[in-house]
């Protein structure tokens, strides 16, 4: 199947040039057409539906028929204002599409008001089989919006909600919904037939008398942060929870881990657990075993990583490592490693849960050669002037961020480039950052070092090592973020728009500091790609004027955007502006 997706890719015939195609491309698209229908179905669920649009809609009926017959997953997250409007036209103008339309993704995050625009546009009852919504970064007038929209989903199963005006899930029908995600507690009285739940901060009174309590089918439970107790000795009055399988805790703090009794007492067909920082004041790993043993029989995947605090760091540690080398830990194959740093002992499972990681100064690792301690790690914090940190390996580091604990300006060598290719695959980085208390020595050697970052898409760079970088070319770079440490009204080494267009040409999203709105103008001018600014800019004597023609410039293109008058440092003023294309 992939080898016929990478055919299908090579054939991707925009409709626009299709006059125009070579005979290959039109043995290509013979080939294409001798495939069965559920061939080509399959083949298109590889595809955004945007792109499945843009590539073989009106190419012939058959390929036009056919993508209106499956189910389409339309994701308006991350896109360009004008495709947005484009396919919003093609939605508002054939009702076989909407008809097809099972999961909905909006977002106001590198977009500028999409989840207001959308709904302006349309009603939820246009899309008859809608199953799955997601909104991304609501803002209060998105919240009145799907207050009154929301009940016109007879079929919602699943829902995303990123705000913390959840009071809009209030009195809503919502008898079918099976998955939900958010960011706080709400009421949950009217949401029995949730079976997976997701939210990002509650406590533990909130998971036994809500949660268990009005969500008797809960098979799947993750928390990302959970408040301690308020009080040592608080009882909670808990529902069995008979059905919920499996329990993620990302961040929670108990003095000690039979405070956990209260939660795992209720959970008694729990199979799988997983708690990536955990923070117990006090670490008995008798007792953790106890717990196991009477109240989680049925437990077969255990992932932690504990933190404890300690006041002799190697006689505890090996203490504590020690005790989880035992029948019962090993029998599960629950091995484990330890990490000091300072005061504090990390135990953690092989590979460790977490996904982001930080290498701090002033820690010992205390490993037994895994060399997949670390897989799961995908955001990477590190100090690549640590001299002692050989013992870290990371294979599948997505977002990598270069930071100085000196705090003082210091130089990046040479030898920290090859300490970082010992400790790091660059294969699967998207993500790049470094810290703006840096200077480079040798920038040729950091070039060299971006270019075996393939998928290197993103850069967070300040300033001065950006123009470092000015013979740095990269076409696959679309998010540039100039970061600085701090706003102030001049800027001696601020990189012109201009050097950047040779070195970022295919360039989407921008946020950072502009000298000027000429700066601005040229960056929508001359990029051709581009489809977000984020940029403040300080005030100048001519800006009314410049911000008239500004304005004018984005109402002729169609643009949504926003500006305001902020404060800078030093009590000088600027604008903020954000613009989506």
């Amino acid at each position: 199947m992939t080898n016929l997706y990478v055919h299908v890719i090579i054939g991707f015939i925009d409709k626009k040039r299709k006059k125009n195609m070579t005979t290959c491309r039109h043995q290509t698209m013979m080939k294409l057409e001798l495939l069965p229908n559920e061939v080509l179905c399959l083949c298109f669920e590889f595809f955004d539906v945007i792109e499945l649009f843009n590539a073989f809609d009106g190419l012939n009926q058959r390929f036009s028929r056919l993508i209106r017959q499956i189910p389409l997953y339309l994701n308006f997250k991350f896109v360009r204002k004008s495709i947005f409007d484009e396919f919003c036209a093609r939605l508002s103008s054939d009702d076989q599409i909407r008809n097809q339309i099972y999961s909905l993704k909006l977002s106001n995050s590198r977009t500028f008001k999409e989840i207001e625009l959308f709904l302006s546009k349309f009603t939820f009852d246009q899309f008859p089989r809608l199953q799955s919504l997601e909104f991304d970064t609501i803002n209060e007038k998105n919240v009145e919006q799907l207050n009154t929209m929301l009940p016109s989903v007879p079929e919602l199963h699943r829902l995303c909600l990123l705000t913390n005006e959840l009071y809009l899930l209030e009195n809503i029908p919502l008898s079918k919904l099976k998955v939900l995600y958010i960011d706080s507690m709400v009421n949950l009285c009217n949401l029995s037939s949730i079976t997976h739940l997701s939210i990002r901060r509650c406590t533990f009174t909130d998971i036994g008398t809500d949660i268990f309590r009005y969500l008797p089918v809960l098979k799947y439970l993750r928390i990302e942060h959970i408040l301690h107790f308020n009080h040592e000795n608080e009882h909670i009055h808990s529902s069995t929870a008979i059905h919920l399988k499996c329990l993620i805790f990302d961040d929670v703090f108990v003095e000690n881990f039979e405070q956990l009794i209260q939660i795992f007492c209720h959970t008694p067909n729990l199979t799988n657990l997983t708690i990536a920082h955990g923070f117990i004041k006090q670490m008995h790993v008798d007792k953790m075993q106890e717990i196991i043993e009477s109240f989680l029989p049925l437990l077969k995947v255990f992932k932690f990583n504990f933190l404890t605090d300690i006041s002799n760091r190697q006689e505890i540690g090996i203490r504590l490592f020690d005790s989880f080398q035992t029948d019962f830990w090993h029998q599960y194959q629950w091995f484990t490693e330890y990490v000091i740093q300072n005061n504090y002992i990390y135990i953690y499972t092989i590979p460790n849960p977490i996904d982001k990681y930080n290498i701090s100064l002033f820690r010992d690792r205390y490993a037994t050669n895994h060399i997949n301690a670390f897989d799961n790690v995908r955001s990477l914090k590190i100090d690549p002037g640590q001299n002692d940190a050989y013992e870290f390996y990371f294979a599948h580091i997505e977002e990598l961020q270069l930071v100085n604990y000196d705090i003082k300006m210091r130089v990046l060598r040479n030898s920290d480039i090859e300490r970082l290719k010992s400790m790091v695959n660059f294969a699967h980085i998207k993500h790049l950052q470094i810290h703006e208390i840096f200077s480079i020595e040798n920038p040729s050697d950091w070039i060299e070092l971006f270019h075996k970052m393939p998928k290197l898409c993103e850069l967070t760079i300040p300033p001065n090592i950006l123009r470092s970088f000015l013979e740095y070319s990269n076409d696959q770079i679309r998010i540039l973020n100039i970061k600085y440490k701090c706003m102030p009204s001049t800027i001696v080494d601020h990189v012109e728009t201009s050097k950047l267009r040779p070195m970022f040409s295919n360039l989407e999203t921008y946020t950072g500091w502009l000298n000027s709105i000429d700066d601005l103008i040229y960056l929508m001018k001359n990029f051709a790609n581009i489809s977000m600014i984020y940029a403040d800019i300080p005030l100048k004597q001519d800006t009314k004027t410049k911000i008239k023609q500004l304005e004018r410039q984005l109402n002729e293109s169609n643009a949504t955007y926003h500006i305001e008058i902020i404060e800078l440092n030093y009590n000088d003023c600027g604008i903020n502006v954000r613009i989506w294309f």
